[in-house]
C-alpha cells in the first residue's frame, strides 16, 4: 500500500484420499497350521485441511542521535485460520460364504463389523512481532501471540504466549578494529503451548456386549500445557570466518502437562485427560566449525556439534503405574524428582553373595540350610539357579531381594525387590559433518555418536513369552550350558514385568549420511554437444543410515521416543524399543540440470 508497508494473504488446501483393502482367502493357513474361512477388510480415509492467512509488515529506518542512530524497526501482524476434517470408514468380515466373491456381499453377515470416525479441528491464531535493530549493534525482538483451538475444553479455548529476546554484537558496539570479526551474546525468554488429541476433552463411551461402558470422563477445562523457556548463547567468528564457535544453554519448564489420568472407581469412569505434572529440561549445545582448506580448487570444512540434555520430573501427583507404551507395560518410573526415562524393575541373582542379601535366604545351621551355597549353581547364561532343577524346564532365575530397614532387634523389617535398572537418556550426543571438494568433485559425510544411556528392549521381552527371541536359541551353546525354554518363557519373561535382562547399552556410532557429487560444467557439455541447451549438470548419489556400530542386540538403538502414555500422545516421551521399524538404509541418485 505504501513504501514502508507490505500486505500478504494466502490460502492453502491439502486433500488426501486413501483406500485400503485386505483379503484373506479361504483355507488360508494360520500359525497353528489350521485352514481358515477367509476374511475381508476395507478402509477409506478422506482428509482435508485448509488454512487462510493474512500478514501486514512494516519496515522503518530512523536516524536519531546516539544509540538511535540508524535505527531499524520491523513490525509484523498476522492472522491464521486452520480447518482440518478427517473421516474414516472401516468394515470387516471374518468368513466367506461365496468364495469367488471377495466383497462384503460374499461374507457371512453375522461376522460383519463396521466402524466410522470423523474429526474436525479448527485453530485461530493472532500474533504480532517487532524487531529493533540499533545500527546493527544491538538487536531486540518481541512477540505476542493469541492462540485458540477447538482441541481444548470450551472453558479454555484461548491462551496467550509471548517471547522477548536480544543480542549484542560486542566488536561493533565497542568499535574494535582488531580481534574477532563476530562475538554476539544473546538471550531470550518465551512461552509456548502443547495441544491434546482430538478426543481428550470429550466424554467417551465404549460399546461392549450391546451396552455402553463409561471409559473416559470429559474435561471442559482442559487447557494447553504451558512451556516457559530461558535461553542464553553466544556466537564467535575468528580468522575471517574460518573458525566459528556457537554455544547455547536452555532451561525449559513445562507445567500443566496433558496426561490421561486414572480415576477412582466411584466416578464411574476409567480415566480423564487432566492438566497435571511438570517437567524441567536443561540443555547445553555447542557447535565448532573450521575451514581447514579453502583454495581455488580445494576446500575442506568440519563442523563438530554436541549436546547434553537432562530432563527431570518436577511434579507428578498420579500413581507410578500403568503408563507404558500400550497402557499396561511400563518399565519407566514417574515421580517427582526423578530423571525422565529412569527405568525400574526386578533384578536377578548373578553371584552367591547377592543371594544372601535377602534375609530369608541367609544360610541357617545344620540340615535347615535350604539356601546353602551347595544348593545353587550358576547356569550357562550367568544366572544363579537351583541346582536341583538345573537343565530342566523348571529352571528359573532367582529374584534379587534386599533388606532396606531393620527393627529394634536388628532383624530386617522391610525388603525391596524393585530397583532402578537403567536410564533411557544418553550422557551426550555428538555429530561430525565433513565437506570436501576438489574442483567439481564433492563428498559430504555425517557421523552421529550417542554415548551412554540404556534402552529397554521391549520387543525382545515381549517375544520371549513364545521363545521367539534369540535368547532361546541354544544351538551354538555347549551341551552342558544349554537351558530349557521355561527359564526364558516364564522366568525372564516375568509375567511381562520389566526386569534387567532386557536393559541394554544404547551407545552407538552411526554413519548417518554420505553423499558424492560431480558437476559437469559448460565446457565439458560442449564437448558432447549438449552445451547449447544446458548450462550445468550435477550428478550424485546419497546414502543414509549406512552403518551402525553398537553393542545393542536389537535392530537399532536409535529409536524415537515413545510418544504415548496409555495409548495416547504425551509430552513425557521416553526412549524404548517397542516394535518400531528401524531407520531405513536408503540410496538416492540425483541429477540437477541448470539451463
Amino acid at each position: 500500500p505504501v513504501s514502508w508497508l507490505s500486505a500478504e494473504g494466502n490460502y492453502n488446501l491439502d486433500q488426501s484420499n486413501e483406500d485400503f483393502t485386505y483379503r484373506e482367502p479361504v483355507k488360508y493357513y494360520g500359525a497353528n497350521g489350521s485352514p481358515g474361512d477367509g476374511g475381508y477388510q476395507r478402509q477409506t480415509d478422506n482428509n482435508r485441511t485448509y488454512n487462510v492467512g493474512a500478514t501486514l509488515t512494516g519496515i522503518w529506518r530512523l536516524n536519531g542521535g546516539g544509540l538511535f542512530k540508524n535505527l531499524g524497526i520491523t513490525s509484523k501482524a498476522a492472522y491464521i485460520f486452520e480447518d482440518q476434517d478427517d473421516r474414516r470408514l472401516f468394515a470387516s468380515a471374518q468368513k466367506f460364504i461365496v468364495n469367488q466373491v471377495p466383497e462384503f456381499p460374499g461374507t457371512d453377515p453375522t461376522n460383519q463389523r463396521a466402524f466410522s470416525q470423523q474429526e474436525t479441528i479448527r485453530n485461530r491464531n493472532f500474533f504480532g512481532i517487532t524487531t529493533l535493530d540499533f545500527n546493527d549493534k544491538v538487536i531486540l525482538d518481541g512477540l505476542i501471540r493469541r492462540d485458540g483451538s477447538s482441541l481444548f475444553g470450551p472453558e479454555a479455548r484461548f491462551a496467550t504466549y509471548w517471547r522477548a529476546s536480544g543480542a549484542i554484537r560486542i566488536p561493533q558496539l565497542l568499535g574494535l578494529n582488531s580481534g574477532p570479526e563476530e562475538f554476539r551474546i544473546r538471550a531470550s525468554y518465551g512461552t509456548a503451548g502443547l495441544r491434546p488429541l482430538f478426543a481428550a476433552q470429550y466424554e467417551v463411551l465404549t460399546p461392549s456386549g450391546g451396552v455402553f461402558v463409561k471409559t473416559q470422563l470429559g474435561n471442559k477445562n482442559l487447557k494447553p500445557a504451558r512451556s516457559r523457556e530461558a535461553e542464553i548463547g553466544a556466537n564467535l567468528e575468528l580468522a575471517q570466518g574460518r573458525i566459528t564457535v556457537e554455544y547455547n544453554y536452555s532451561n525449559k519448564n513445562t507445567t500443566d502437562q496433558i496426561i490421561n489420568a486414572p480415576l477412582l472407581a466411584t466416578t464411574g469412569f476409567v480415566s480423564q485427560w487432566q492438566n497435571v505434572g511438570a517437567l524441567q529440561s536443561k540443555t547445553h549445545e555447542i557447535a565448532i566449525g573450521a575451514q581447514a582448506i579453502n583454495s581455488r580448487n580445494m576446500s575442506l570444512q568440519f563442523t563438530l556439534t554436541g549436546d547434553r540434555t537432562r530432563e527431570t520430573i518436577t511434579d507428578w501427583p498420579l500413581p507410578d503405574a500403568g503408563f507404558g507404551p500400550d497402557g499396561s507395560f511400563s518399565p519407566f518410573k514417574f515421580a517427582s524428582g526423578v530423571r525422565l526415562g529412569l527405568m525400574r524393575g526386578q533384578k536377578w541373582i548373578k553371584s552367591f553373595d547377592d543371594l544372601y542379601l535377602d534375609p530369608a535366604k541367609k544360610a541357617l545351621s545344620g540340615a535347615q540350610q535350604a539356601w546353602s551355597p551347595d544348593s545353587v549353581v550358576i547356569n550357562g547364561d550367568g544366572y544363579v539357579v537351583r541346582k536341583s532343577v538345573r537343565g530342566t524346564n523348571a529352571e528359573r532365575p532367582i529374584k534379587r531381594i534386599e533388606c532396606i530397614a531393620t527393627g529394634a532387634s536388628g532383624a530386617c523389617s522391610k525388603t525391596q525387590d524393585i530397583f532402578d535398572i537403567g536410564l533411557a537418556s544418553p550422557n551426550f550426543r555428538m555429530g561430525l559433518n565433513t565437506n570436501f571438494s576438489f574442483k567439481r568433485f564433492a563428498i559430504t559425510g555425517l557421523l552421529d555418536w550417542s554415548q551412554g544411556g540404556q534402552i529397554y528392549n521391549g520387543t525382545k521381552h515381549w517375544g520371549n513369552q513364545d521363545c521367539a527371541g534369540d535368547l532361546c536359541d541354544q544351538f551354538n551353546k555347549p551341551k552342558a550350558d544349554r537351558i530349557a525354554e521355561g527359564f526364558y518363557q516364564v522366568g525372564l519373561y516375568n509375567g511381562a514385568s520389566a526386569n534387567e535382562a532386557f536393559v541394554e547399552n544404547a551407545t552407538f556410532l552411526k554413519l548417518r549420511e554420505l553423499s558424492v557429487n560431480y558437476t559437469v560444467n559448460k565446457s565439458e557439455l560442449n564437448k558432447i554437444g549438449l552445451g547449447r541447451w544446458l548450462g550445468e549438470v550435477r550428478v550424485g548419489v546419497i546414502g543414509r543410515n549406512l552403518f551402525t556400530w553398537t553393542p545393542y542386540t536389537g535392530l537399532d538403538p536409535d529409536v524415537a521416543p515413545i510418544t504415548e502414555l496409555n495409548g495416547q500422545a504425551s509430552a513425557f516421551r521416553t526412549r524404548m524399543d517397542w516394535f518400531q521399524y528401524p531407520a531405513f538404509r536408503t540410496f538416492t541418485a540425483t541429477v540437477e540440470i541448470a539451463f
